[in-house]
């Protein structure tokens, strides 16, 4: 078990004891987790900023104090909300800084430190503007030094074809392969181009289908909808998409936006009475791209919203293009007319890369940040850095300001260290722990799970170890049966069964992530 989920009970124990009211305990921290814990700091996650601002101001002092008793030393602890932005995106901020800093501070010990230099570049030249583009008629030439990229959509023959991505660039009159960032559209990250995109068997799909897109806007993927877990490019792509659409059709008028931001709007426009002026923004759109799309279950009134601006555009034959962490089967508490116009358009599998590809990665933004990182040590961040690109990233990002401001080279000893702070160790689960603690949270004995008795939170709690011993143990459903005393079909069922509600009951969905989080695992 990873020393979070051993030290954070405890923490919560003595927070729960010191905190007069129990209201009070269970409205700031029944959701606050401890994430990561690197040294003498708590890194602790909540899910909004107005938390987090309470928890600073308020609880601060007691936070110390509790980590301080039960880790015998002083912890600092540091509250980062998840409302807007991604945790590990915020996390390596944090390190980044603090890195800095204590480098600048040794510099001025040893009297090494100079100040950076600020003062402005001198202009480049401008780049070479990209000519209109030519109508594709699939009769590139493939090489084998092309051979990775992916096919893409001929929409005259109506089927994939072989493309060279080079080839597409070069035939838009832009030969050195470089697409350039519209003026118009600061917001999206420059890099976040299709030729920055490393491609592999995981996102080969992903990324045909959105060049397709790309190319020809609302003719084969429309809707498209890419999901897959946090920090694997679906953002990515949906900024390449953006960046090739600006160049190839500047008329085109491209709106991208979160479900939080388009939830946001709608909010303000109903307050303010500009409903006319948000309906204009979103339904005049001819690429309308919502990331995070999975957050608008729930919310009653964006989902009419959206519903109706997804009809006017769809009907309109506009481009529609959306990203979440799940598939639309899985986004609960959304209404099914949403749900099946998602799955009316391509759904796209975006998985988890593999260590090839996670090595490609590296080595790409290693190259794009100018960071020199050993062979050995590129193989084992590849093999040990698995959670997400973000997470690879923030490595290298961190290793840059190492080698810059220390003026040394980059060494195996220290990607391993880094690499050690930031990625915990994979989780063993006892089922032994699993039946305790299902009990703990469900309020039922171990006895009463592990018996025969067929009351409705007995036979809940069975259901949840079964479902748990399943996805947390390499146990065989004949195994989890003759440990729990059940037939392996009735193992089968509790499973299918818990898969289901998972969906539908949010209180079930969250009891079950907060016993994953006892036992130390992760959430999907």
């Amino acid at each position: 078990m990873s020393s979070e989920a051993q030290i954070w009970p405890e923490v919560l124990g003595l927070l729960q004891e010191r905190i007069e009211r129990e209201v009070t305990y269970n409205l700031w921290f029944s959701d606050l987790i401890l994430k990561k814990l690197v040294d003498d700091k708590a890194y602790l996650q909540t899910p909004s900023i107005y938390k987090k601002k309470i928890l600073e101001s308020r609880f601060m002092d007691q936070l110390k104090e509790a980590f301080t008793d039960v880790m015998g030393f002083e912890i600092t602890p540091y509250v980062i909300t998840v409302e807007s932005r991604p945790f590990e995106d915020q996390y390596f901020e944090l390190i980044e800084k603090e890195a800095k800093e204590q480098l600048i501070a040794e510099e001025i010990k040893k009297g090494t430190f100079v100040a950076p230099d600020y003062s402005m570049p001198e202009p480049e030249e401008s780049e070479p503007e990209l000519m209109e583009p030519q109508a594709f008629t699939g009769d590139f030439k493939l090489s084998k030094k092309n051979l990775n990229f992916p096919k893409a959509y001929n929409p005259e023959s109506g089927e994939l074809e072989d493309i060279s991505l080079m080839s597409y660039l070069e035939e838009l009159g832009n030969k050195d392969g470089m697409l350039l960032m519209s003026q118009s559209v600061p917001e999206y990250r420059p890099s976040y181009t299709f030729r920055n995109f490393v491609v592999g068997d995981s996102n080969r799909m992903a990324y045909a289908s959105c060049l397709s897109v790309a190319q020809y806007p609302a003719a084969q993927c429309n809707p498209l909808f890419l999901y897959g877990p946090p920090g694997i490019g679906k953002t990515h792509l949906l900024y390449a998409i953006a960046h090739h659409i600006e160049k190839t059709r500047p008329s085109f008028n491209i709106v991208y936006c979160t479900s939080e931001d388009f939830t946001n709007e709608l909010m303000s426009a109903i307050t303010h009475k500009t409903t006319a002026d948000f309906r204009e923004k979103y339904r005049t759109a001819d690429i309308l791209m919502i990331d995070d799309i999975q957050f608008i279950g729930g919310k009653e009134a964006t989902q009419l919203e959206f519903f109706n601006t997804f009809n006017t555009l769809y009907e309109s034959n506009k481009q529609i293009i959306f990203a979440s962490d799940r598939p639309p089967k899985e986004i609960t508490v959304l209404e099914k007319r949403i749900r099946s116009r998602f799955e009316s358009g391509v759904i796209i599998d975006i998985k988890t890369p593999d260590p090839e590809l996670r090595a490609a990665i590296i080595r790409r933004k290693a190259l794009d940040m100018n960071v020199a990182i050993p062979v050995t040590a590129l193989t084992y961040m590849a093999e040990h850095v698995t959670e997400n690109v973000r997470q690879i990233e923030g490595i290298i990002k961190h290793l840059s300001v190492y080698s810059s401001l220390k003026k040394e080279p980059i060494t195996e000893e220290l990607v391993r260290s880094l690499v050690g702070n930031v990625v915990t160790a994979p989780i063993e689960v006892n089922p032994d722990n699993i039946i305790d603690s299902v009990a703990k949270f469900t309020d039922v004995t171990r006895e009463e799970i592990m018996g025969s008795r067929h009351t409705k939170n007995a036979t809940m709690a069975r259901h949840i170890c079964s479902y748990l011993l399943r996805n947390m143990t390499s146990m065989k459903l004949q195994q989890i049966g003759k440990f729990m005393g059940r037939h392996h079909s009735t193992v089968h069922d509790s499973i299918r069964f818990i898969e289901d509600e998972r969906k539908e009951d949010k209180a079930l969905d969250e009891q079950i992530r907060t016993i994953i989080r006892d036992l130390g695992g992760k959430n999907e």
